[in-house]
């Protein structure tokens, strides 16, 4: 499913926002975007989602207001006495004197080939109140993912509702093939006399040897036990719907075992009416298959 929240906190002389989007994935993958001052605090915020979040694939973008100037700019003085005591040097071999380069007609250009130097001004931020700023992630991390939930529940509701109509399906049609069921066996027999009967051009067929394979057909074709699997099956998975728990995984699983027996079912058959559900079932459980994978 998927989920999207957005959410600010405010605090002494700053703010923090972040949107949040989530889709599905087998694990929690988590993708962040910070601002250089919460880079410090990603561990922070990780550790928050991994509390909140079981699985899924997370995106969070951030974003970092303050009333201060974030950044400070200073000086790299030991740096720039070197270059003016190079400066002097270079203007005496010169012939100028040492002194020119306090020319006022000289400052100007000499400042500003100063400042282009690397390193003659560096950037740092300042020290932020670190306490306050985790109480605000982790205020907006919360208010996000609550939205995001909340999102995925009216989905999930959507979801839910689907998946209980095809559910309900499935059993109807299993209904249909249980009924049917007890006439299996003996359409397999007759079909087998029939086919008998055309081999020997109508000749007299040894009994006993037609009682032998007949009971080996008749206990091949039977489906009972197939039926009584599968109806557990979408017991469970009814049960796993109604949960509170997540069960993604269990349904995933459970609807292999429903195939498998549907097959079971279909291959041990060739009675048309059962053939028709057996189609319809599978194809229902198909659609629960496409369903469970938006399920988290």
């Amino acid at each position: 499913m998927t989920g999207f929240g957005a959410a600010e906190a405010v605090g002494d002389g700053c703010r923090i926002h972040v949107e949040l989007r989530s889709v599905n994935h087998r694990f929690l993958d988590i993708s962040l975007r910070l601002p250089r001052p919460l880079l410090a605090f990603e561990d922070t915020i990780k550790s928050r989602l991994r509390e909140r979040v079981d699985r899924g694939r997370v995106s969070m973008n951030f974003g970092y207001e303050t009333r201060d100037e974030l950044e400070e700019i200073a000086l790299n003085k030991p740096l720039v006495q070197a270059y003016i005591d190079a400066s002097r040097q270079v203007a005496e071999q010169l012939g100028s004197g040492p002194d020119s380069i306090s020319d006022p007609a000289n400052v100007g250009p000499i400042v500003a080939a100063l400042l282009s130097q690397p390193d003659v001004l560096t950037r740092n931020f300042k020290a932020a109140n670190e306490d306050q700023i985790r109480s605000l992630l982790n205020e907006c991390i919360d208010d996000a993912i609550n939205q995001a939930d909340q999102m995925k529940e009216r989905e999930g509701k959507s979801l839910g509702e689907d998946l209980r109509r095809r559910l309900d399906l499935i059993v109807a049609s299993l209904g249909n093939v249980e009924r049917l069921a007890p006439r299996v066996p003996d359409e397999a027999k007759a079909n087998l006399r029939a086919r008998l009967a055309k081999l020997t051009d109508g000749g007299e067929v040894d009994a006993q040897r037609l009682a032998q394979e007949v009971a080996i057909l008749a206990d091949r074709s039977d489906i009972t036990e197939e039926c009584v699997r599968l109806r557990s099956h979408l017991k469970q998975f009814g049960a796993t719907m109604r949960s509170s728990q997540q069960g993604a995984r269990r349904m995933g699983f459970l609807l292999q075992e429903m195939h498998r027996e549907v097959n079971t079912i279909g291959s041990k058959t060739g009675t048309l009416e059962i053939t028709s559900d057996v189609i319809a079932m599978k194809e229902e459980i198909e659609k629960l298959r496409e369903q469970v994978q938006n399920l988290e």
